[in-house]
């Protein structure tokens, strides 16, 4: 029996059904998304069937086809429980182009959540960290003017003193500050 065959005489019916891993089957597909309905391809007409099932320890593994409105489109794989899950497509890259568009269209922006960058906030001139350990420039603002930082106390016992201070140039001098007197610039350019 050719592969063709045996795809076609998968026993369809509700007690052979199968649930689709979204999230594998997406990335299979080089689709890196999220779907929030669990039931999502199920509703736009994917279903999948046992072919060939084993128990592994406690997960049902195996093959298993998945059809698109009752058309194979997709061979699954996997022949141990923490084993790799397979997808062979049928007709290959061609079928993924015929199934793309209508699996990304399951996803819509608008149903996750996004944090929108309101682009006329004020920006401030940089911003402020905790610790001395964590800044990486050691030009810092220091009551608006750009100054270089000369040390970074820090011993073995890591006190919170030593982490919350830097000693910076202010002048010519040498000068001991909080790490909540500084900030750190943006890295932009002039313009």
């Amino acid at each position: 029996m050719k592969m063709r065959e045996l795809i076609e005489r998968v026993d369809r019916s509700d007690k052979n059904k199968s649930d689709i891993n979204q999230e594998k089957f997406l990335k299979a597909m080089n689709l890196e998304i999220y779907l929030d309905d669990y039931e999502a391809l199920e509703k736009a007409g994917f279903t999948q069937y046992y072919l060939a099932p084993w128990y592994c320890t406690d997960t049902w593994v195996g093959y298993e086809v998945i059809y698109y409105h009752d058309k194979p489109i997709c061979l699954v794989y996997q022949s141990a429980r923490k084993n790799d899950v397979e997808y062979h497509f049928v007709g290959g890259k061609q079928t993924v182009d015929e199934i793309f568009p209508v699996v990304a269209a399951l996803f819509k922006p608008s149903d996750r959540d996004v944090i929108t960058l309101d682009m006329d906030e004020e920006a401030n001139v940089g911003i402020k960290l905790g610790f001395n350990q964590q800044i990486l420039d050691m030009k810092v603002l220091y009551e608006g003017e750009l100054v270089e930082i000369v040390r970074r106390p820090w011993n073995r016992e890591h006190t919170s003193k030593d982490w919350s201070t830097v000693d910076i140039m202010v002048g010519g001098e040498k000068k001991t500050v909080n790490m909540n007197e500084i900030t750190i610039p943006w890295r932009v350019t002039n313009g």
